[in-house]
């Protein structure tokens, strides 16, 4: 009986393929909806893949809505996708922003169509139940990104965006 031999290499591959094929429902979904009109459109521009089965995109700078959308944000993490905004303060800080990005990537790998759900249940059980913490800048997600990117972690409320008091980030 012959036994076939897989390099670690190759089983990160397979276990990848997996992931991805697990998590394909909501990658249609978000290229179909979301990524194809906006390069369709001359919104985003294709960059690069930085990583196994993702893409980058950069947001493009125009007077546009899209652009005006993005405001200060740095970066956006879809099923295999990487948006960044590479103009002003974000391009200092560009290469953590796309390790924190592609922390999400592997994170909506490993989850597949449960990553949405999961993330939006940890924030509405931290404004909940834990009302010290930041429905956002506390949420397991974003601390294992910014982790993994080198950025501060622990948010102290002084620096919470949007005010001390106000600990719902999505509205």
């Amino acid at each position: 009986m012959k036994y076939i031999m897989l390099s670690k290499s190759r089983i990160t591959f397979l276990i990848r393929i997996i992931q991805f094929i697990y998590s394909l429902p909501v990658f249609i979904l978000v290229w179909s909806f979301y990524i194809i009109p906006l390069w369709l459109l001359g919104k985003i521009k294709y960059v690069k893949n930085p990583a196994f089965l993702t893409a980058e995109f950069h947001v493009v700078k125009s007077d546009g809505w899209y652009y005006r959308l993005w405001r200060d944000w740095c970066g956006w993490a879809g099923p295999s996708v990487i948006i960044l905004r590479t103009d002003g303060r974000c391009k200092k800080i560009e290469i953590k922003i796309r390790i924190h990005e592609l922390t999400h990537v592997i994170q909506q790998f490993t989850w597949g169509p449960l990553f949405y759900p999961a993330y939006f249940l940890a924030s509405v059980f931290i404004w909940i139940f834990l009302k010290e913490k930041h429905s956002y800048y506390d949420n397991p997600f974003e601390r294992q990104a910014r982790r993994l990117a080198g950025q501060v972690v622990d948010i102290p409320k002084e620096r919470w965006r949007d005010g001390e008091n106000d600990r719902w980030i999505w509205w």
